[in-house]
């Protein structure tokens, strides 16, 4: 059932409310929200018709609304962010000790899992003074996934990091091979449940292993950050280095007809690669990779574009920048940024208007109205008007290591500022030396250099 909510401001204070409020709007009242806090995979327009709720995309709700709320305080944002974090705690199957594609589903993804995570971390960091029991911290019981016998929740807290560390280790676990790829390890894309057992792959992307799975693999590093356990950091090396061993073979593919298709998960890679931007062999796959996906998106001219790409590359520009790896083309990134403003819907149609649509071809948009579209848009452009500005990007709060994955109910609780003032532009530093192989080691462990604020990347 879709959510019922007022009309009544969202402003995001001190932001352009014409664009960003809109697409919060969207996101919130549109009806591609539901009433559960889970999240439609995208609305179609032409059909007026939700498709059906994913866990992936209520995963990047989650982050997105922390997003919303740190730009202007905005309470609303805050609440929709706790119970999309609260719908994913339902979805755990702690059975079967994994998390469903979809509530039902028969397959898990692991890059699906990795963007739950990451919604997970987003709202623990916020603080959640919620008190509702998860499947992800107790005994099964014999019902479904956070029900009683009564269909009803539980009352004890939430404790969305260790639920987060479960996924983390549950992503280690069930879907690495250490036998296979890149000389020693892949990570199998997709399981079947219950038996978890590898599913069959084809020619999509999205069902073979590959570099953009670094995406996914963003949540071990921030779990390391969290909980300073070395075992995540040492997850999120071995997909850095898998996935360097692979991504210049991802594009362009087999079919040109589904470049721009790939595309979308090559910029996942890049955006993976913003923990360890400054070590040398990142720094160079990602300022190479900006002008291959520039350079290719410039090809695709009038044919099929996603609006999701021009704002992974708008992002991934600015943040290159911030870091001093490659300086900003500012009139690429000001074209980039006006074609992404043209997938924003206007219409007198609440279910519409406001959200972005997920691309066009020749010259006419696709009727798809797409969540994941309207979360990375709203970032790309605000991104760009910090840049703008002179502002440098929102960075989420320190961890806390110190809060112990046992704790006491209601101990992750921490005060939520009002509003997050805005930083000041980062001095573009000197790339910094490569970190050199220790006694046989890979180079790229040790201390990463990190592009600042990754963790709000959505």
């Amino acid at each position: 059932m879709p959510l019922e909510v007022s009309n009544g401001a969202l402003a995001l204070r001190g932001r352009p409310a014409n664009l960003l409020d809109r697409a919060g709007r969207w996101l919130v009242c549109s009806g591609i929200l539901e009433s559960t806090g889970g999240m439609a995979r995208y609305y179609l327009a032409d059909q007026q018709q939700c498709r059906p709720v994913s866990n992936e995309i209520t995963g990047y709700s989650a982050s997105a609304f922390v997003y919303l709320y740190t730009l202007g305080g905005e309470q609303m944002f805050l609440n929709r962010a706790r119970a999309a974090a609260h719908f994913l705690l339902g979805q755990w199957d702690s059975r079967l000790e994994a998390l469903p594609f979809e509530p039902g589903s028969a397959e898990s993804y692991f890059f699906d899992c990795g963007i739950v995570l990451r919604g997970l971390l987003a709202v623990w960091r916020q603080g959640s003074p919620a008190h509702q029991e998860s499947p992800w911290t107790r005994p099964t019981n014999g019902y479904g996934p956070g029900q009683d016998g009564n269909g009803s929740r539980g009352s004890s807290g939430p404790e969305l990091l260790s639920a987060a560390c479960r996924l983390g280790r549950h992503m280690a676990r069930d879907f690495g091979d250490p036998l296979v790829a890149c000389g020693n390890y892949e990570f199998h894309p997709v399981l079947r449940l219950p038996h978890k057992t590898p599913a069959a792959r084809d020619g999509r992307w999205s069902r073979n292993p590959g570099c953009y799975q670094l995406k996914a693999a963003l949540g071990w590093r921030e779990l390391y950050e969290a909980t300073g356990e070395r075992e995540f950091e040492e997850h999120y090396l071995r997909a850095l280095e898998c996935s360097l061993a692979g991504f210049s073979r991802f594009l362009p593919g087999p079919d040109p007809a589904q470049l721009m298709d790939r595309l979308h998960p090559y910029c996942y890679f890049l955006e993976g690669l913003l923990p360890a931007a400054e070590s040398e062999p990142c720094a160079a796959a990602l300022a190479g990779g900006l002008g291959r996906v520039s350079e290719y998106l410039e090809a695709a001219g009038g044919s099929f574009v996603r609006s999701d790409v021009y704002a992974q590359l708008l992002r991934l520009r600015i943040y290159a920048d911030w870091a001093g790896i490659a300086p900003l083309n500012r009139a690429a990134a000001r074209a980039e940024a006006e074609t992404l403003r043209r997938f924003q819907a206007t219409s007198g149609d609440i279910r519409v208007d406001g959200g972005f649509y997920f691309g066009s071809r020749c010259g006419q948009m696709i009727p798809h109205i797409n969540p994941v579209s309207t979360i990375f848009a709203l970032q790309a452009l605000d991104l760009w008007q910090r840049y703008l500005e002179g502002a440098g990007p929102a960075r989420s709060p320190a961890p806390d290591r110190t809060v112990g994955l046992q704790a006491a109910p209601g101990s992750f609780a921490r005060s939520s500022p009002s509003k997050q003032p805005r930083l000041p532009l980062p001095p573009r530093a000197e790339r910094r030396s490569p970190v050199g192989p220790v006694n046989g080691e890979s180079a790229l462990t040790g201390e990463l250099g990190q592009v600042p604020g990754w963790q709000s990347l959505l």
